[in-house]
């Protein structure tokens, strides 16, 4: 098993006018399968997307107090492809709150 992990955030640490973008992520060659966990902690919808090589891949909705856990082996049961990524997350206006976690693996049991 390799899986990195790639990130972890505290999402009302990096309130920037009414949304939040975690540091853009990298999903190394031969890392493309995907992991990416989002717990609303806020008392409205969460939104977030996940952006890279020029398009959107992800923009999923989190409801108030819930917890969504999206991965990328229906989507990209290959791998995603390497490159730079950005996670940016909404709530409507308002504040933003709840964590964030992301990991990638080489193979698809190393995401589960």
């Amino acid at each position: 098993m390799s899986c990195k992990k790639r990130f972890y955030q505290t999402l009302a640490d990096r309130i920037f006018f009414r949304y939040l973008t975690i540091n853009s992520t990298t999903v190394k060659k031969g890392y493309g399968h995907v992991k990416i966990k989002v717990r609303n902690e806020g008392t409205s919808n969460l939104t977030w997307s996940l952006q890279g090589n020029g398009r959107e891949y992800v923009y999923k909705t989190v409801g108030k107090e819930d917890t969504l856990t999206w991965t990328s082996l229906n989507s990209f049961p290959n791998g995603m492809p390497s490159g730079e990524y950005v996670i940016q997350f909404r709530a409507n206006g308002n504040k933003v709150e709840g964590e964030a976690w992301g990991t990638t693996g080489q193979y698809p049991g190393d995401i589960n």
